[in-house]
């Protein structure tokens, strides 16, 4: 009996070692993905014509650090979101190094590893599976939820001109299919049935949506989505010094909140790569030049990765 006992013991800590072994080669291997399309992106933008740009140097360096800065709003909102179902979290800074490891995610193909990646890196430190399981879509959800609403009113209340209408009836339509599917109550009888499903048992009630966690989330991510307009108006100003930073600030929250909302629901492209910049020239056109709003989204598509890199690094 005990030889079984002892075999059996020796077979597991085999196990959980092949086991660190393997996350730490597919972790290992995001990062040289993540490093590849970063470079691949990068490789193809012309910096000579940036060199001879006259860019406002102190304005993009402050850019830089309000774009950092609000990277660290984000492990705020999904600690306070854990919180709200019961989670209890000792840490806050292992949080946050949890969420800037899955936030480079968001550079892979799919979206996957950025919401999978505070799941396994967050389990890793004992936190309850089923609670990350609904947590870390649901704050992803939410994000997008709060920046279509955010980037829809902004744009249509102080856009300088007329904007384009099938844009606006795509970012309508996703914000209407996303608010039903996360409407507390539907949510958790979907999230009570597919759980039935898999599990073949009930889910205890206290993993339930609430409408005030709902709200109490989304008002947060609306806050966010105004804090990223400081660096987008920022580099504006940089490339284009005579821009009117406080007359258009609302337009460039709504274009910047709305276009990284499109930029996360193509789940087709990495890190909303292209997709984003093409949503923000056209946003962008009735304030500058071509020439000016290609070299700001440029820039702005800069920052985020240094912002990004930042994050992980901190």
């Amino acid at each position: 009996m005990c030889c079984v006992t002892d075999r059996r013991g020796s077979l597991m800590k085999r196990l959980r070692q092949h086991s660190r072994h393997i996350g730490q080669i597919a972790s290992l291997a995001c990062y040289i993905v993540v490093g590849y399309i970063l470079f691949r992106y990068f490789q193809d933008i012309e910096w000579s014509k940036l060199q001879r740009a006259h860019i406002n140097s102190g304005a993009l360096g402050i850019a830089c650090v309000a774009e950092f800065g609000t990277r660290l709003i984000l492990p705020v909102i999904w600690v306070f979101l854990l919180r709200e179902f019961g989670q209890h979290i000792r840490d806050y800074w292992l949080m946050n190094a949890v969420y800037a490891k899955a936030w480079l995610g968001r550079y892979l193909p799919g979206k996957v590893a950025w919401v999978g990646g505070k799941i396994y890196f967050a389990s890793k430190e004992g936190l309850d599976v089923t609670i990350l399981t609904l947590t870390s879509p649901l704050e992803s959800v939410i994000q997008i939820i709060a920046n279509l609403m955010v980037g829809l009113g902004f744009m249509m209340l102080f856009s300088p001109a007329a904007l384009d209408r099938s844009m606006l009836a795509f970012a309508a339509a996703s914000l209407a299919v996303l608010m039903g599917c996360t409407y507390p109550p539907l949510f958790n009888r979907l999230v009570r049935f597919a759980y039935k499903l898999l599990r073949k048992r009930e889910l205890d009630a206290k993993y339930s949506l609430r409408l005030s966690t709902f709200w109490k989330t989304f008002l947060l991510f609306v806050g966010f989505s105004v804090a990223s307009g400081v660096p987008f108006s920022l580099t504006c100003r940089a490339v284009v010094p005579e821009f009117d930073v406080m007359r258009h600030f609302l337009y460039i929250v709504g274009a910047s909140t709305l276009s990284g909302a499109i930029g996360m629901l193509a789940l087709f492209a990495p890190g909303g790569f292209g997709v984003r910049e093409g949503v923000l020239a056209v946003f962008f056109a009735p304030l500058f030049s071509k020439e000016s709003a290609l070299m700001i989204v440029i820039l702005l598509r800069l920052l985020a990765v240094i912002g990004d890199l930042l994050f992980f690094a901190v």
